[in-house]
């Protein structure tokens, strides 16, 4: 069997980094969203706006969480990651959100995404090898 890694792996950093870029960024997104001025009543927009908003702070706290090695919100921060990825996906498609901004921050969560489910960095959140196994 070989040794865990003591210290933080780099893929760990580099996931949360990447969770922190997109995390900015879709902040950004979603103020401006929220904030736009329509010319007609739009709560759509403004609801999806909120929903971003919310969820990068989320994002921000689980990404912070992951990085001190809690397994539990690496893996709460993976889902959240994919479900937004699929809410981000449903606004491109409503042209809520701006044609720029909204691929990067999909790339942003699916680099962040599979780095943190790297060989790597599953063996630095679990050394005793226990996987995904949950206590039932």
């Amino acid at each position: 069997m070989t040794e865990t890694p003591v210290t933080r792996p780099r893929s760990v950093t580099a996931a949360f980094w990447l969770w922190l870029v997109s995390v900015v960024v879709m902040v950004f997104d979603g103020l401006v969203v929220l904030t736009f001025d329509y010319t007609v009543p739009a709560l759509f927009p403004r609801i999806s706006g909120g929903i971003l908003v919310a969820a990068g702070v989320v994002l921000g706290y689980l990404a912070g969480k992951s990085r001190a090695g809690d397994w539990r919100f690496a893996r709460a921060g993976v889902a959240l990651s994919f479900a937004l990825i699929v809410f981000i996906c449903a606004m491109l498609v409503t042209k809520t959100l701006g044609l720029i901004l909204a691929p990067v921050v999909l790339f942003l969560i699916i680099a962040s995404g599979l780095v943190t489910r790297s060989a790597t960095a599953l063996a630095w959140f679990n050394p005793q090898g226990a996987g995904d196994k949950s206590d039932a």
